[in-house]
């Protein structure tokens, strides 16, 4: 595994480089990342560059056998392009342009701001293609959307390029109607140029699901724009890829942007992939095994932090177990001014190394030195989670008319990934309504959108001998979120369930094992009105006392475990019996950890 940390030599004096380089090689950091925010140092003027400073700086890095990786320093315009082109900063819903003088506020959608990115990225890959000490690239830097507000642009750029993805994707403006259910509330649609882009949450839910897939295309060919300019001039040797954030709540897919460059990255902070849900290890574990099973590939931790449980070994192992093959952290030297001056370093503003920084990266590079040798493993894995981003999406637009509390999403995905993960450590992550062929488990954690021909590949893997676990709510509704007539219709055919209404979670809801434990509930819950099979638990207190809770039955060679609820405790009491359905053996962490890597 290597290691390495992010620097800014534009924020440095010249004469204090060699100092840090040599302390940053003492410490055994390998890999500089660097110019994220260079553009303005890069190029002062338009069309004017200054590069003998980073000549200056590459030849230093070379002298130590350090190696770099370079940046495209796109999320954040210098003042001369964002002066002279105001239209490429982003437009909010409420229709104001996000001014000057931050990151992440330019509109990805703008041909002049995806011109003057290429632009630049073509004149680094030029100079410095073939530089000995290059390992790789990072284009922009964690394209999400902006900074406070949803993953979203409303520019006139942005509602030309959505008619155009949405006449790709359903042909017809009648048909974007009868996807999106608009003829309630009189919203049908005419023309192609009536349709805009949704700038509330009390649209159509398909609106906000399918401008949030919309988005997260757009995410990837912003980023492509650069791969390929960069991609042809630039050694065969040195990869391409992006520091990917806001892993699972801005229903950016982070997992086709890695297949669309040369390797999947992302900052994982030890709180980066949680969303405010908790299970830190579980989320951080889940990114990765979706990263990894997705592009084929070890993964790149292009930022993590210095303190607190992100330096530390056990982290480090969680990260490595589950596909990264290269750490940096951020950052080396404190800055003195603007923002994020304040974030964990290395060392102090004068570039006198901090005692307490320096032991925790010591740590971290003795766990390193004295593990076996050892290389990640990027086999495909016996079991598999089923993601689906269009849940994660319509989360994000929560009716505000809608008072029933309700977990999200995210809550049915870590409550069912946490106990597996703990139960055979590493697992595949495919999208809803891909091919599960060849495993021997899958979970379907809670999702509710799902066509018919979503369910296909799940009752194909059943009958042909596969276990299936499915956690609630199921197959509720469509693609866009127009209800089926029958809830939880496309998936009967095992589940063997027929629901006639979305049910909601009342209170005091628990679980109870026929001769098991009683168990909390923490996820949406179905009320089964039909049900065939075994009846493995019961619904304790509120509406559903009584009710069957946990069902299972065989469906041609294979078996499916159903659950109207869930909750990790839940998922913990059905896992022994699905795992040796599936002729799985429960692993302990040490004995994943050696089966995982080669």
């Amino acid at each position: 595994m290597q290691f390495g940390i992010s620097y800014y030599p534009e924020l440095v004096h010249p004469d204090q480089w060699s100092r840090d380089l040599d302390n940053m090689a003492e410490l055994g950091l390998e890999v500089l990342r660097m110019l994220d925010f260079a553009w303005a140092a890069l190029e002062p003027r338009e069309g004017e560059y200054d590069w003998d400073w980073l000549d200056k700086f590459m030849a230093m890095a070379d002298e130590r056998g350090m190696k770099t990786l370079l940046c495209t320093p796109t999320a954040t315009p210098p003042a001369w392009l964002a002066s002279q082109y105001p239209q490429i900063m982003l437009e909010l819903r409420s229709g104001q342009r996000r001014p000057f003088g931050s990151r992440r506020d330019i509109d990805i959608c703008s041909p002049i701001y995806r011109d003057y990115c290429a632009e630049i990225a073509q004149r680094m890959g030029e100079r410095y293609g073939d530089h000995a000490t290059i390992i790789g690239w990072q284009i922009d830097n964690e394209i999400c959307g902006p900074e406070k507000a949803p993953p979203e642009s409303h520019s006139p750029e942005a509602t030309w390029r959505f008619r155009r993805w949405l006449r790709e994707k359903y042909q017809t403006v009648d048909a974007v109607n009868k996807a999106w259910g608009l003829t309630f509330w009189n919203q049908a649609f005419s023309d192609w140029g009536e349709i805009i882009t949704p700038r509330h949450d009390r649209v159509s839910r398909g609106w906000v699901i399918d401008h949030g897939e919309f988005y997260s295309d757009m995410v990837i060919e912003f980023a492509k724009v650069q791969y390929d300019v960069l991609r042809p001039i630039i050694n065969r040797d040195q990869w391409i890829n992006h520091n990917s954030t806001a892993m699972l709540d801005r229903g950016i897919d982070h997992a086709k942007l890695g297949q669309t460059l040369d390797n999947a990255g992302w900052d994982a902070y030890y709180n980066a992939a949680n969303a405010g849900h908790g299970h830190q290890e579980d989320f951080t574990a889940l990114v990765c095994d979706w990263l990894r099973s997705a592009t084929g590939k070890p993964i790149k931790i292009m930022e993590t932090g210095l303190g607190g449980r992100d330096c530390t070994p056990e982290y480090m192992d969680l990260l490595r177990r589950h596909g990264a093959d290269l750490i940096l952290f951020w950052h080396y030297r404190s800055h003195r001014g603007n923002v994020e001056s304040e974030g964990s370093a290395v060392t102090d503003y004068n570039g006198e190394p901090l005692p307490a920084r320096v032991d925790a990266l010591k740590r971290v590079m003795e766990w390193n030195r004295n593990r076996p040798p050892q290389t990640v493993s990027i086999e495909r894995q016996d079991a598999a989670l089923v993601y689906s981003l269009g849940d994660a999406r319509n989360d994000l637009h929560l009716d505000p008319y809608n008072r029933t509390p309700r977990p999200d999403y995210l809550d049915s995905v870590v409550h069912a990934y946490g106990p597996a993960r703990a139960a055979l450590g590493c697992m595949d992550v495919v999208n809803v309504g891909e091919s599960v062929d060849g495993y021997k488990l899958v979970i379907v954690p809670g999702i509710r959108q799902m066509d018919h021909a979503d369910a296909e590949p799940l009752i194909r893997f059943v009958k042909a001998g596969g276990t299936l676990i499915i956690t609630a709510k199921a197959a509720l509704c469509n693609r866009t979120a127009i209800f089926h007539e029958q809830p939880g219709s496309p998936l009967e055919e095992v589940t063997g369930v027929v629901c006639r209404t979305n049910q909601r979670l009342g209170p005091g809801a628990q679980v109870k094992f026929v001769d098991g434990p009683t168990c909390e509930v923490h996820t949406q819950i179905d009320r089964m009105d039909t049900w065939r099979g075994e009846v493995l638990a019961h619904f304790v207190g509120g509406e559903l006392d009584g009710h069957p809770a946990v069902l299972h039955r065989p469906v041609g060679k294979g078996h499916v475990f159903y659950s109207a609820a869930g909750g990790m405790d839940i998922m913990a009491n059905i896992l022994p019996t699905a795992l040796a359905t599936a002729g799985l053996q429960h692993r302990t962490h040490e004995d994943t950890t050696q089966t995982r890597l080669d």
